[in-house]
């Protein structure tokens, strides 16, 4: 009987390792083909590229203590990136290039505003797109009032004035941090399985800690220390199974942090979300049980009453939708 028990693990095993082998070769190949890691070879990519790029400049406009002159080599390879795309006759009516053109044509109309001088080479490029484009109106970076973003009661309102806010004014209680968690916890999980764990860091009773996170985080210079806690969330991997399974937990985490963001809203706490795409390995060194995965990093903090947030046009419903 113990040897076929054995046995039966063993095939078991092998079985897992064949499976697991194959699914996982074919995610690596699919990531590597249609990501850019494989380089720019089509419309899409562009666009992901410029947007990402774009995204940079919007931040570094909205920034709570702004450098003139910022970016300058992101911003020379936004420039790159949009006049390849030209060359290449892509579709420049796309919400995400001309957002990217604002994006480019603001930087340089915030420094003439505040009479800060950018690089000759810079102006150059700047204009010739402008030449191109003449008619590209500037969506400026909003300047909203405390008031504009938060509105209890109303779902469709907070959604639509949501915004990631970079600048934070003061701490918040725990209390209102975990009734925002609570309400967050109404969002949905496969099968109910609950594998959310959030680990709130404050700043006020362990700054190492505090620190430590967002230097392995590494995407929150110039506002990440002026958040009062960092929200952690993390999905055990105890209760899936099967290798069907094996992203489900960031599905599931993805979902959680969303919901928690318009919980967070409601609560009229200031928010950002932060990407966790780091190694488990890392965080496992600060916080992370073994069993858990990080999903995101949330900074938050209370609300200026005056604040200057990026406007990140969305795609329009047109861009996103098939329907077959």
């Amino acid at each position: 009987m113990i040897l076929i028990k054995i046995f039966r693990r063993l095939r078991s095993v092998i079985y897992y390792a064949i499976n697991a082998i194959h699914m996982y070769r074919f995610d690596a190949t699919h990531f590597y083909k249609h990501s850019l890691f494989n380089g720019l070879s089509n419309e899409d990519k562009y666009l992901g590229a410029i947007t990402l790029r774009a995204h940079v400049v919007e931040k570094g406009i909205t920034m709570p203590n702004r450098r003139y002159n910022f970016g300058e080599d992101n911003l020379n390879n936004l420039i790159k990136l949009c006049n390849e795309y030209i060359q290449r006759g892509y579709n420049t009516d796309k919400t995400q290039f001309v957002a990217a053109l604002s994006a480019v044509f603001e930087y340089e109309l915030i420094h003439l505003e505040n009479n800060k001088s950018i690089s000759a080479d810079i102006s150059k490029a700047i204009n010739a797109l402008k030449e191109q484009f003449p008619k590209v109106h500037i969506e400026r970076q909003l300047i909203l009032n405390k008031s504009d973003i938060f509105h209890p009661g109303d779902f469709k309102y907070i959604a639509e004035n949501r915004h990631s806010i970079r600048d934070f004014c003061g701490p918040i209680s725990m209390q209102q941090v975990l009734d925002a968690i609570k309400l967050a916890q109404t969002a949905p999980s496969a099968c109910n399985r609950q594998p959310i764990h959030i680990h709130i860091i404050d700043k006020g009773t362990n700054p190492i800690l505090f620190k430590n996170i967002l230097e392995l985080q590494k995407g929150n210079r110039g506002f990440g220390d002026n958040a009062d806690k960092l929200l952690v969330i993390t999905a055990n991997l105890n209760s899936y199974s099967g290798l069907d399974e094996r992203n489900l937990a960031y599905v599931d985490g993805g979902i959680f942090t969303m919901n928690l963001l318009y919980a967070l809203s409601y609560y009229q706490i200031a928010s950002c979300t932060l990407s966790a795409s780091m190694l488990p390995t890392a965080f496992s060194q600060n916080i992370l049980n073994t069993d858990q995965v990080p999903i995101s990093i949330v900074a938050i903090g209370d609300c200026p009453q005056s604040i200057l947030v990026a406007r990140s046009i969305r795609k329009t419903v047109d861009e996103i939708v098939h329907i077959h």
